[in-house]
Order: C-alpha cells, then sequence, then structure tokens
C-alpha cells in the first residue's frame, strides 16, 4: 500500500535519513502539532523493516499504541505489540511498544536487538524508563519525534541526542493549507493566580484547581463559548478531574452537549466520549492532561483554555488540537492567561538541544479592548475588530555635546526598527550573531506583512 506524504514531510524524511546516514545516531525530529509526526515515522519503520532490519517504536500510552498501529497499518506493517495485555516476545520487523511494559521486559531482549529506536514524544527520552530502554540499546539508531523539544524542568534533550531537525513552522503550515488560520481570544490580565504556588516547575495542581473553580470563570467560559463558538466541537482543558466534571456539567447547564474525559475511565467509554465530537453527539470535551499530548482527535473549530500553565510544550500541544485543516479559522478561548504567558499558536520558537530554563513573562502579545482578541504586541489596528490601539507618546529626547565618529552600516546601538527592508532585517542579523529565525520574530514584533511563495510557504517580510 502507498501513502503519499506532503511535501514537507518528504523533507523531513530525507533530513532526518541524511542526518543519521552522516554518523549522527540519535537524531531528534521536531514538527508543530498536527503535522503528521506519526506518518512520518510509520513511513521510516516501513522503509527500515524493508531493508530486513527491526524497528521498535516507543509510546507511553495505550491510545497511543492505537494510533500508531493504525498508521502502520496504511503501509501494510501489521507490528508486533509489547503492551501489558501481551505476553508473546516481539519476533518481527516492527514492534510498538508501551515504554512502561517494555522496560519491565527488556530480560527477553539481547542488547541491541532493534537496529532502529523511534521514541514518540521525545520530550520523555531523558526519564528514567525512556532512558534505560536507550541505554539497553547503545548500538540502535535512535529516531525522537516532538512538537515541543524542551522539558519544563530545563534539563535538555543533548543527553537523549546528537541532532536536532526542525520542520516546517506553524506559519508556513498555515500558509500552505496544512493547519487552520486562528482567532484567540484572552482576557487583558488573565486569572487571578497569586495565592498559586510553583511545584516541579508548573503551577501547583490543588490551588491551581481551586483558582479556576470559581463560579464566575466556569460560566464565563460557557458565555464566551457561546458566543464565539456557538455549538461548533471543542476541547476544554481543565486543571484536574473535579475540574474538568464542573465544566463539563456548567455547559451543560448552559444548553450544550458536554462530558468530560479522564485517564480513570474505561478504554471504550473514553474513545466513545472523543468520537462524539466527530459524530455531533458531543459539543464540548473537558479534560484534564487526556487529550493534550499527541493522540489523533476528530477536528475541532475551538480549543478552551481553562488550565493556566508555565509549560511552553502543554500549551502548544492544547491550542493545536484546534488547528487541524477545516473551512473555518480556530477559535482560541484563552481563559488561562497562557497567550500572554507563551505567545500566540504561531509565535516562531528557538528549539535547541542544550538545557535551559525558559521563565515565562509577558510575551509579545497584546489584547484587544474593545473585542479581546489576543494579537501580536506590533499592531497598530486590531484585525478583528477594527480597534485603533493607543500609541503612547514619547518624551523629547535631551541633547549632549559630543564627537561625530564614522560608522559602520550597524553600529552597536542598531535597531530593528532602523530596517528599512527584509534584506536589511537578515544583514543586521548577521551583524549581531543572530540566527534566521531572530529575522521572523523582529519582523512580525514590529508587524510587517509576510512575503508568501507560491507554495504558501513565508519566505521574508516587508515594512508596512
Amino acid at each position: 500500500m502507498t501513502v503519499e506524504l506532503r511535501i514537507y514531510q518528504k523533507e523531513m524524511v530525507a533530513e532526518a535519513r541524511q542526518t543519521l546516514a552522516g554518523g549522527r545516531k540519535r537524531v531528534l525530529l521536531q514538527a508543530p502539532t498536527g503535522a503528521g509526526k506519526t506518518i512520518v515515522f510509520a513511513h521510516i519503520a516501513h522503509r527500515v523493516a524493508q531493508r530486513d532490519k527491526r524497528v521498535v517504536i516507543l509510546v507511553h500510552r495505550a491510545e497511543l499504541v492505537r494510533q500508531t498501529v493504525d498508521k502502520l497499518r496504511l503501509y501494510g506493517v501489521e507490528p508486533d505489540l509489547i503492551t501489558a495485555g501481551t505476553r508473546d516476545v516481539a519476533r518481527g520487523h516492527v514492534a510498538v511498544a508501551s515504554v512502561q511494559t517494555l522496560v519491565r521486559r527488556l530480560h527477553q531482549y539481547q542488547a541491541d536487538y532493534w537496529d532502529l529506536i523511534v521514541v514518540d514524544e521525545a520530550h520523555h527520552a531523558v526519564a528514567g524508563t525512556w532512558a534505560k530502554v536507550l541505554a539497553a540499546h547503545p548500538k540502535a539508531y535512535v529516531l525522537g519525534v516532538t512538537a515541543t523539544p524542551e522539558r519544563l524542568d530545563g534539563r535538555g534533550l543533548g543527553e537523549a541526542f546528537d541532532e536536532l531537525v526542525t520542520g516546517p513552522a506553524v506559519r508556513a503550515l498555515i500558509g500552505g493549507g496544512w493547519l487552520a488560520d486562528f482567532v484567540c481570544y484572552s482576557h487583558p490580565t488573565g486569572p487571578d493566580l497569586s495565592s498559586v504556588k510553583t511545584r516541579m516547575g508548573d503551577f501547583e495542581g490543588g490551588g491551581l484547581e481551586a483558582a479556576m473553580m470559581r463560579p464566575g470563570l466556569l460560566g464565563d467560559a460557557v458565555e464566551h463559548y457561546a458566543k464565539h463558538l456557538g455549538g461548533k466541537p471543542a476541547i476544554a482543558f481543565a486543571t484536574s478531574i473535579k475540574h474538568a466534571e464542573a465544566l463539563a456539567a456548567a455547559f451543560t447547564a448552559g444548553g450544550w452537549r458536554a462530558v468530560s474525559v479522564d485517564g480513570t475511565m474505561a478504554d471504550a467509554d473514553r474513545t466513545a466520549r472523543i468520537r462524539g465530537l466527530e459524530d455531533g453527539s458531543v459539543q464540548v470535551l473537558t479534560s484534564c492532561e487526556l487529550v493534550s499530548e499527541g493522540l489523533d482527535i476528530p477536528a475541532v473549530a475551538g480549543a478552551i483554555l481553562c488550565r493556566p500553565t508555565k509549560s511552553l510544550s502543554v500549551y502548544l500541544q492544547q491550542v493545536g488540537r484546534a488547528l487541524r485543516p477545516k473551512d473555518h479559522r480556530a477559535v482560541i478561548l484563552d481563559h488561562a492567561g497562557n497567550a500572554a504567558r507563551h505567545g500566540l499558536p504561531d509565535t516562531p520558537h528557538d528549539w535547541r538541544l542544550d538545557s535551559k530554563k525558559r521563565e515565562p513573562g509577558k510575551a509579545l502579545v497584546r489584547v484587544c479592548p474593545a473585542c479581546f482578541a489576543a494579537v501580536p504586541a506590533a499592531c497598530r489596528v486590531c484585525p478583528e475588530c477594527g480597534h485603533v490601539f493607543a500609541i503612547k507618546e514619547r518624551k523629547p529626547l535631551g541633547t549632549r555635546n559630543g564627537q561625530l565618529v564614522e560608522m559602520t552600516q550597524w553600529h552597536a546601538g542598531a535597531k530593528p526598527r532602523d530596517c528599512r527592508s527584509w534584506a536589511e532585517l537578515q544583514s543586521l542579523a548577521k551583524h549581531l550573531g543572530f540566527k534566521k529565525g531572530w529575522c521572523y520574530h523582529k519582523a512580525r514584533e514590529m508587524g510587517w506583512y509576510p512575503i508568501v511563495n507560491r507554495g504558501g510557504y513565508v519566505v521574508g517580510f516587508q515594512p508596512r
């Protein structure tokens, strides 16, 4: 059976293969949520198996096992399973393994039994269970895939991978029609989290639940869903199971078909509720943790963010649930203040393998006081309602005596606003020692118009 990959997916496969062939044995492949990473590594596994090599694909949830098996079957591959419900030793060319099960059965497999190990949601790869599996196969090639190659604890993924290969940006996928465009609505100040403590890098669960369970916030979520989505399928992300159930009850009381899902439910019940988004029996699905990472779900029109988080990964996974291609824009209803904390869903990010601790702060986003749309801070006019943002008057600059000296094109104090074209902005970036991504970030910050090629990819910007 033949599966036709998208253009950018073919490029991802080619670059991953070239990097592995070039001597880098452990490669991490990044691409945004919705880019089709599972079909990419299923394609690679199929090709490797055709060369009489063994592949194991590591996942960490039962739903992801089923999802991976479905994609492999598109290539005519029926994989062995290493899960809690199976007992046979994997003998075929391709196996899909629950990492929690495989780590307990490593004794059944000799060292370097597999030639290629694929690690799904690979930002977990440095954790103990995953690391034990990789350590048991030091000679194997490793391909990790993730939408967000960073961890909240700042621990670098360079411990597990030698090279990072980045796929297309969110805005490029939107321009090519592979992801839906979006509008994000948020609050100017966000919820009051002053009493919520931080634990292991993120907001502490109990305090967060109490802060977000206030009746006014529950009702606000229902009111804005009615206003901006009006019955279209949406997912609401909650802080806890109790919060998810309370949100579902609030939506139901508002006249909408709403149910909650969580990891304690029977698989069949959980799957039926998720599929209700597709057949129309469910309009709002409320969830705690369950559908934010990796899992394929029916295309939804909106994401309702009711869980504040300091994790960029969690935020991008959640908003990505609504960016599947459709005939209308996705709607992000941010009741958590996450857009101000992390930026809009298409904000470029400087992914890297080395350790880093991201400190969330005020991102380059402003909220329109008229319609509450969250837009880039550089916007002068709200693209949703036409509101003109007030421009603060600057104090007149003082003067002082001094000597004029000859200067190069870009001096030490040069700023992006001094640039009059995309070429000049790139020249400044080179002078300052910044990468290409810096130019995209600064151009968007300044409100420049994107330049799109025939393939729908953003290739530059031009001043307004």
